[in-house]
């Protein structure tokens, strides 16, 4: 999302009518997760009417900031070195914390953008456990409370964790080797 800069001809109203919108959504949708990222073009940690209206909507709507719980500390995500300023403001929130697996502010050697990107990897848990339940009925023998490849259907076994895993796979390895020099920025 993107929301309207300093200087825009009735900022507070913009805010307070995207946050009322946003409010209705997460209100008819009550019962979904949520992750909402973008360039929010305010600090949040700052004390001010626009910061106030979003802080306010992330309490009402019990939101996570994702570099809080990673305490990835307070990193620019805005850099523009012609004008030389830099701030934070650049955001991902989300509904629920133990469904976010990674976050991290990334500093690519190659950025056409004053903006830096935010990675954040996130997990669908009730899918997940959705589909270890049918593997474990294919096994009717099997008393086992969790999914095991040695006491489960193996074809289903690998198919499933490949399925989950393909999309994301890929994408760890890359920035774990490039970036993170292993795996230390993800939950153990």
């Amino acid at each position: 999302m993107y929301l309207s800069c300093d200087g825009t001809k009735d900022r507070v109203l913009i805010y307070e009518e995207i946050m009322f919108e946003l409010s209705a959504i997460r209100i008819q949708y009550a019962n979904c997760k949520c992750i909402i990222a973008g360039d929010f073009n305010t600090d949040l940690d700052s004390n001010c009417s626009i910061t106030n209206i979003i802080n306010a909507f992330i309490v009402e709507h019990k939101l996570y900031r994702c570099e809080k719980l990673f305490n990835v500390g307070q990193k620019c995500t805005y850099i523009n070195k012609h004008l030389n300023h830099a701030s934070t403001v650049d955001y991902c929130l989300c509904s629920d914390s133990s469904a976010v697996l990674a976050f991290n502010v990334l500093d690519p050697d190659l950025n056409l953008s004053v903006h830096l990107p935010l990675l954040c990897i996130c997990i669908e848990k009730s899918n997940f456990l959705n589909n270890v339940h049918k593997i474990q009925n294919t096994n009717e023998k099997s008393q086992t409370q969790q999914l095991r490849w040695d006491r489960n259907d193996l074809r289903g076994y690998y198919n499933l964790t490949g399925e989950l895993l393909q999309g994301i796979y890929g994408k760890i390895c890359f920035f774990a080797r490039r970036k993170f020099n292993g795996l230390s920025m993800f939950r153990q």
